[in-house]
């Protein structure tokens, strides 16, 4: 429904994939993701503000479906053990493809923000800080911890964590950004 990353153009690998999804899910299905090693990321320096870039990547197409699978695999556990006090996107999906709760997207926060700022005096302190490094920081021990504290140390959580190691040249740190 979304495409599989927002920095790059949609892959024509994707439209081959979707019109022929059934024998596709057939396909990976039979693959084993204990021994699966996932293709090497596409990088490219990607435009960030006016006069700065960041380190974007495209997945190549079935580690995608493969990876946003096992993704999916974890996410309604992982859902279940996040803190509701924090205002962030949720995981709900629907039967039209839709991943995340209608009430808690971009425009829902800003309308929480606002709300927040007419308390006026109610607000002790503010923080700003600037994340832009934040997902090339993320460190795997702690991310992998974390999926396994929360969803077990199933096929699908393994094979996540195998990807982002094998995918970041065995770096114990960082995501893939797009």
């Amino acid at each position: 429904k979304y495409g599989d990353n927002d920095i790059f153009p949609p892959l024509l690998e994707m439209q081959f994939l979707t019109d022929r999804k059934d024998v596709v899910a057939q396909e990976l299905a039979k693959i084993d993701l204990h021994q699966h090693r996932p293709i090497s990321l596409a990088e490219s320096l990607v435009p960030k503000s006016k006069f700065g870039f960041r380190l974007g990547h495209q997945i190549y197409p079935t580690d995608s479906v493969l990876f946003t699978a096992a993704t999916l695999t974890v996410a309604g556990d992982i859902e279940k053990r996040r803190s509701k006090s924090a205002f962030s996107y949720r995981f709900e999906p629907k039967s039209d493809g839709d991943l995340f709760s209608s009430n808690h997207r971009y425009r829902d926060w800003l309308r929480y923000q606002q709300g927040a700022l007419s308390l006026g005096d109610a607000i002790g302190q503010v923080v700003a800080t600037d994340i832009a490094d934040f997902y090339g920081r993320i460190y795997h021990h702690r991310l992998e911890n974390c999926l396994v504290d929360y969803a077990g140390k199933s096929a699908a959580t393994m094979y996540i964590v195998g990807c982002l190691r094998d995918w970041l040249s065995r770096q114990s740190f960082g995501i893939p950004v797009g």
